[in-house]
Formats: C-alpha cells, sequence, structure tokens
C-alpha cells in the first residue's frame, strides 16, 4: 500500500494539471468572495429578512463559505482526473503490471485524495477569506475574525472540501471518460443540483430527500447553506433544515465510495489497453 501511494502521489504532485486547478479556484473563490460581500454591504438592507439574514456580522460569514460553495469543484475535478488522466493515456496498464490488485490501486487514489483536497480546501478558504476579510476592513465592518464561530466554519469547510476529492475519484472510477467526468460535475454543480434544491420554494413543499444532495450533505457539514437561508422566511410546512454534520459527512463519503466500489467492479475490471 505504501508503494501505491507513494506512487500515487509522484503522479499527482508532478503534473501541472493540481496547480492550474488551483490558481483558478483561487482567483475564482477569492473574487466571488469579495463580490458577494460587496453586493450584500451596498444592497438596501430595510427588508426585515436581509436583516436577518444577510447583515454586517453575516456578511463575513456567507464570505468565507464561498469557498465550499464555489469552489468544491475544483476538488472534484481533480480528484477525479486522477483516475480518468490515466485511462486516457493509458498509464494504468504499466501500473497494473507492477501492482496486479487493482482494489489496492483504487484504495490508494481515494487515499491520496485526501491530502490533494485538503490542499484545495486550505486554499480555497484562504482565497475566500483574504477576498472577504480585506473588503469588510475597508468598509469598516467586522471581519469575524475574533469569532469562534468563524474558525469552526473553516474548520468543517476543511472537512467538507477535502470528502469532494475523494467523490471526484470514486466518479472518475465510475464514469473514467475525462470529458465526461468534467461535463457531469459542471453541469451537476451550476445546474443540477440548484435547481433541484430550489424546488420546494418553487413548490411550496417540503422535499427532506433534497438533504441527501452531495453539495447539500456538504452544507451540513458547514451548517451554512445560501438555499435554506433564501428559503427562510417562507412559510414552506416543516422546511427542513439539513442533516446534522456528522450524518452530512457519512453521506458526502458515500457519494465517494459507492461509485467508486461500483467502478472498481466494472470499470476498473475490464481491459484498460
Amino acid at each position: 500500500m505504501m508503494a501505491a501511494l507513494k506512487s500515487e502521489f509522484t503522479k499527482t504532485f508532478t503534473t501541472r494539471l493540481w496547480w492550474i486547478l488551483a490558481l483558478c479556484m483561487a482567483g475564482y473563490v477569492g473574487l466571488m468572495a469579495l463580490l458577494m460581500v460587496g453586493i450584500l454591504h451596498f444592497a438596501p438592507n430595510d427588508d426585515p429578512h436581509m436583516q436577518a439574514f444577510f447583515g454586517p456580522e453575516q456578511q463575513a460569514t456567507l464570505g468565507y463559505s464561498m469557498a465550499l460553495l464555489l469552489g468544491y469543484i475544483f476538488p472534484a475535478l481533480v480528484g477525479g482526473m486522477t483516475v480518468t488522466q490515466e485511462f486516457r493515456h493509458q498509464t494504468l496498464t504499466p501500473t497494473f503490471l507492477v501492482e496486479p490488485r487493482r482494489g489496492l490501486v483504487l484504495s490508494a487514489k481515494m487515499m491520496a485524495a485526501v491530502p490533494m483536497g485538503l490542499t484545495f480546501a486550505l486554499i480555497g478558504v484562504l482565497s475566500a477569506g483574504l477576498g472577504s476579510s480585506v473588503f469588510l476592513a475597508i468598509v469598516g465592518q467586522p471581519t469575524g475574525l475574533e469569532r469562534a464561530a468563524t474558525w469552526e466554519l473553516i474548520s468543517r469547510t476543511l472537512v467538507a472540501m477535502t470528502l469532494w476529492a475523494v467523490v471526484g475519484v470514486g466518479l472518475g472510477a465510475l464514469i473514467k471518460n475525462q470529458v465526461a467526468v468534467i461535463v457531469v460535475v459542471l453541469a451537476t454543480s451550476q445546474l443540477v443540483e440548484p435547481t433541484l434544491r430550489m424546488l420546494p420554494s418553487l413548490t411550496g413543499r417540503n422535499m427532506p430527500v433534497l438533504d441527501f444532495l452531495p453539495s447539500a450533505a456538504a452544507d451540513s457539514i458547514t451548517g451554512q447553506s445560501i438555499f435554506n437561508s433564501m428559503m427562510s422566511g417562507t412559510d414552506i410546512p416543516g422546511l427542513s433544515a439539513g442533516l446534522p454534520a456528522w450524518a452530512g459527512v457519512l453521506v458526502l463519503l458515500a457519494w465517494g465510495l459507492v461509485p467508486a466500489a461500483i467502478g472498481h467492479m466494472t470499470t476498473m475490471s475490464r481491459d484498460v489497453t
């Protein structure tokens, strides 16, 4: 296992893919966090609902949560590409010749995804925190960095974003086609899940099953959800507050492990040449 792990770290960190995606995430998350906090700061705040959920104290929290809200696609992509790139460039052939136990190879990829996901999580949190706190400090608003709740949010964000890399590996093992994985991640994160999570407000009905979507499970880990904040002022009966944090961890982990197990029995068991 140690040899397989060393091999996975070498494959990942000796290519340009991870740091190119990391730079893209840093710029994107930092800019969007700054813009979001700026919009909320200068927007009219005479609406009681807006004051309750997007007031001065909440602006910092929302800014810091941009790391997970917008940045999770990056660890998911890099996790998926650690598998799909090997199929694309046929490097799995020598890998399996050296280590024929394919389940062990896949397990090593899942384990190597943890430090990779944590690296992206740290970069995302730093970018969102820098963009938000600098703006808030300039306009004279509290940055929230003196509050224990802020650091708890940051810690939970690190956990959630790290798990997204594991989800990416599972998705890559299941699909194997690199373009398809990119399309699935982007389409799901930018269209499918946001649409599904807005259904309770559109239909006026509570749908607890939506709490088991991967993005909703990740939000449960941090305890922050822009979707729940947007719907909190509605009169939907029994509106779900989301899963407990521990359940969110298990659900998000399952979104990585279950596809990986299916991929191991199907995609990873076939001839790769």
